[in-house]
């Protein structure tokens, strides 16, 4: 008969207890790691419209509408040569397919727009697409103005990845006084940094943090940017369908030079007594004169 070794028992215990600490460590860790999003975006992430208006002179101007799930974006044009655009003398829409679902759009000049959005592959990815104004078609004749839509003039990929802290964009704001910058804020980590795509490789460079900045963490809905008139350049994040539910967050940039300056968190009467959200307070809001 064999006689069982103490020691031999006490040795194969201790292995069960660190095999079944290790696997249940494991496994809190691949629970609380980062994970990269698959599929559709949520639609807490999803935009529905373009941040700012797309104007490429003063007889054009253009809304972004972002169809997430239908992976498409619109833009609906009109023509108006006096520059009455509730009243356009020609409008047409412009449907354009993309092979990923696109979650915000911000236009960056009278030229540019940027377009984020989500890869079937699980990849995060930024394009910098070049648009065209449509052709205007006057009937031999007489008769209305029409207007002729032209391709995408050309896209350039500025961000395709797939990293924990950068998965999914859902907020871009174009930075006043810096040409080739904008403001991006990434769904998983709500890490703000800013994009400069003057030359490759494109720099990403990190502005505040929720441990920096809590209320990057709340979940806001209305974003904008604009040259205000005393305080300078001003990006809006806003919870406006809870009516400030959650105070907004507003970067100010009050010397106008493309850096900054400062933020502040504002309950909507002190949004509203800043002149925030009154219009004609602003030199230029959402890309254009107010």
């Amino acid at each position: 008969m064999h006689r069982l070794d103490p020691r031999r028992f006490v040795r194969t215990a201790w292995s069960l207890v660190w095999l079944v600490t290790a696997i249940a460590s494991s496994a809190h860790l691949a629970l609380c790691a980062p994970q990269i999003h698959s599929g559709v975006p949520p639609v807490e992430v999803q935009s529905t419209s373009g941040m700012s208006y797309f104007q490429p002179s003063a007889q054009f101007r253009a809304t972004l509408m972002i169809d997430c799930e239908g992976k498409a974006l619109t833009l609906h044009w009109r023509y108006a040569p006096n520059g009455d655009f509730a009243n356009p003398v020609a409008a047409t829409k412009q449907v354009i397919a993309v092979g990923y679902w696109p979650t915000v759009a911000e236009v960056v000049s009278s030229t540019t727009v940027l377009i984020a959005g989500k890869e079937r592959s699980g990849d995060t990815r930024l394009e910098r697409w070049i648009v065209v104004p449509p052709l205007v078609v006057e009937p031999v004749g007489g008769g209305a103005t029409a207007l002729g839509v032209q391709p995408v003039g050309d896209i350039e990929v500025l961000y395709d990845a797939s990293v924990a802290g950068k998965d999914m964009i859902k907020v871009m704001h174009r930075v006043r006084g810096k040409p080739s910058s904008a403001l991006v804020q990434f769904a998983d980590s709500n890490v703000l940094y800013e994009l400069d795509w003057n030359a490759a490789p494109f720099a990403l460079t990190q502005l505040l943090t929720p441990a920096t900045e809590p209320a990057l963490s709340n979940e806001y809905d209305y974003f904008f940017a604009g040259d205000h008139v005393t305080n300078g350049y001003v990006y809006v994040f806003a919870d406006f369908d809870a009516h400030f539910a959650s105070p907004a967050l507003v970067l100010i940039d009050a010397n106008r030079d493309g850096t900054i300056d400062a933020r502040q968190t504002y309950t909507f009467a002190q949004y509203r007594a800043a002149a925030l959200d009154a219009r004609l307070s602003y030199v230029e809001l959402r890309g254009v004169a107010p």
